[in-house]
């Protein structure tokens, strides 16, 4: 596993001016939402944009997302929102693995906040412990992504076996790919500059779960398999009336051949028997 994260940030590394690229669109809006946030001044206009982030922002974050998978996994058509079904599926599941990953937080906080526990030093423990848990299951579930751009989603028994591998695996790549987002996220104090690094250094899980992708077989699906088990009968049957076809157009022509030969000697008989004698 270790190794996949290397060669993880390796093609980060490589690919970032093409990640760059992508994620232009989604820096920008983030952008001008942090900068209405942080003005003090706002129209009516500005307001009711700034409510509309919250909508875009996750719609573009999948969009960007989702191209980037294509592109790195050569499809022919980039563009995001040319298949719908793909994208909700991303988008549902973006959010559902968002509340798991960050619902461990908000519960330990408010443990420790009943014991009395100063702000700070509980917040700072209670990520600590989320990274066994909300973190753990949000670096193993993130492998359906890739999945989902490539319409190969697995049933859940066949996504446990999978993405089986050892606890301790899994928490190394919980504590070298999605740990420091999470620093980043409360460390960088600038509301730009974290804009920047947190969205930018989110890619980093794009490309991790690429590279597992690679390395591990995806598992095929039940209806893959009933198809791919169908379809030598299929072959078979279609051979066998091929066979019966043919030998029925060669018992045709022998048919045919014989009913020539008997007219053929008819006619000579008859020729034969009605000349006179000389």
């Amino acid at each position: 596993m270790f190794t996949l994260i290397k060669d993880s940030y390796k093609m980060y590394l490589k690919s970032f001016p093409i990640i760059l690229l992508f994620a232009v669109p989604l820096l920008f809006l983030s952008g001008i939402a942090s900068w209405i946030e942080n003005s003090e001044i706002l129209s009516n206009g500005m307001l009711y944009f700034y409510y509309a982030t919250f909508i875009l922002i996750p719609i573009i974050s999948v969009a960007t997302d989702i191209a980037l998978y294509r592109r790195f996994f050569g499809f022919s058509i980039i563009n995001p929102f040319s298949s719908l079904k793909p994208f909700i599926i991303y988008l549902v599941t973006q959010l559902a693995l968002g509340l798991v990953a960050s619902a461990p937080i908000i519960l330990f906080r408010y443990i420790f906040d009943m014991f009395g526990m100063p702000n700070l030093p509980a917040f700072i423990l209670a990520i600590f412990l989320d990274l066994f848990i909300g973190i753990y299951l949000l670096a193993r579930f993130s492998i359906l992504f890739p999945l989902i751009v490539q319409n190969k989603v697995p049933s859940l028994k066949e996504f446990s076996q999978y993405t089986a591998k050892p606890y301790k695996e899994w928490m190394m790549v919980a504590f070298l790919v999605y740990m420091p987002y999470v620093i980043f996220n409360y460390v960088i104090s600038c509301p730009f500059l974290n804009i920047l690094v947190v969205n930018l250094f989110a890619f980093v899980f794009i490309c991790f779960n690429i590279k597992y992708t690679e390395k591990f077989r995806v598992p095929t699906t039940k209806a893959a398999a009933s198809a791919l088990k169908k379809a030598p009968v299929a072959q078979n049957d279609s051979n066998k009336k091929e066979v019966n076809i043919i030998s029925a157009k060669a018992s045709t022509r022998k048919i045919s051949s014989k009913k020539t030969g008997m007219s053929r000697t008819k006619s000579t008989t008859s020729k034969s028997t009605t000349k006179k004698p000389k």
